[in-house]
This record gives C-alpha cells, structure tokens and sequence, in this order.
C-alpha cells in the first residue's frame, strides 16, 4: 500500500442522529480495486439507523483497497476504503 493512499470514512453528517454506539452497515461496494474514481462518485451504500446514504469518492484516482467488505458492519472512526490520488 502506498503511502500516497487517501483512507476514506463516512461522512461525520451521516452520524448525526446516531448513538455514539451506533454501527453502520456496508450495504453495497460500487466500485472494485482497481477502478478509476472521480470526486464525488458514489462508490458505495451505507446503511446507519435504518437509512441509506451514499459514499462518495472525496478524490479523483484509484481505489487502491476496500477495507470493509458489502454486508459487514463499521464504526465511526473506521477506514472503509483506501484510494490513490491522481488523474
């Protein structure tokens, strides 16, 4: 793993009416290592308290690793996937 690499987290806004114990869900993975990304590409579903949202690249480049796999479940703080910056 480069250490160029971007770890993405869930947006702190999807957590807003959540409990500090609250785990979210990966619902569904938009995109596989190795795909070419643009910033602000949805590329996953997240489930938390029973609504959906959508992960969104924050970057343009190349997932690099998924770090939580569809159907497992993610803290706050958790890296869900890794993604190298560029063109």
């Amino acid at each position: 793993m480069s250490a160029q690499t971007l770890a993405v987290h869930a947006p702190t806004e999807v957590w807003e009416d959540a409990d500090e114990d609250v785990e979210g869900l990966l619902d569904e993975w938009h995109v596989a290592v190795g795909d070419a990304v643009e910033a602000g590409q949805a590329i996953a579903s997240l489930m938390i308290v029973k609504t959906s949202f959508d992960l969104e690249a924050p970057v343009t480049g190349t997932v690099a690793e998924i770090l939580v796999a569809k159907g497992e479940t993610f803290g706050r703080e958790s890296e869900l996937v890794r993604i190298e910056p560029g063109a």
